[in-house]
């Protein structure tokens, strides 16, 4: 079987590699950019720079596998960004973002590894028309509406939201 293994750049996630590898089956890596590979790269068919947390990563990165392993975790507890260690680390839900707030509900909750595989949700119809939106109008968009499409700072921007 081919696996997608998010976080396989980590501690945990490597040797979930090497375990992957070890019952046979072949292993696609998802980890941030930058992050050391020297551990797994033998034991790898592909390993893929991006993060969780970008569907556009994730999308590319789930093309093509058989299942999707998430252990992928933000431990950087001092850059205070509590709500992409939540969406990243424990409740299970698929989000657009990390910057949901509280107040929005489940209106931007795509669904909910729990219960669903991911590549089912991520490519789900409820996540297909929140893209769909998102491209007709970001702005318009409660979520999107002061991000800068991934291409900043997530602690600046997690304060905009904020205020």
């Amino acid at each position: 079987m081919k696996c997608l293994l998010t976080g396989a750049t980590g501690f945990l996630g490597a040797n979930v590699v090497f375990e992957l590898v070890r019952a046979g089956h072949t292993v696609r890596a998802l980890g941030l950019p930058g992050s050391e590979t020297r551990y797994i790269r033998d034991h790898c068919e592909e390993i893929f720079f991006g993060d969780v947390t970008s569907w556009e990563d994730v999308d590319a990165a789930v093309s093509g596998v058989d299942a999707v392993i998430h252990a992928a975790g933000d431990t950087s507890f001092w850059k205070r960004n509590f709500a992409r260690q939540r969406a990243v680390n424990v409740d299970g839900s698929v989000t657009p973002c990390c910057y949901l707030r509280p107040d929005m509900g489940d209106a931007y909750v795509m669904g909910n590894v729990f219960k669903t595989p991911f590549v089912e949700v991520w490519r789900g119809e409820r996540y297909r028309a929140f893209r769909e939106r998102m491209q007709r109008d970001r702005s318009a968009m409660p979520v999107c509406g002061t991000c800068r499409g991934g291409t900043h700072d997530l602690l600046v921007a997690t304060e905009e939201v904020k205020a």
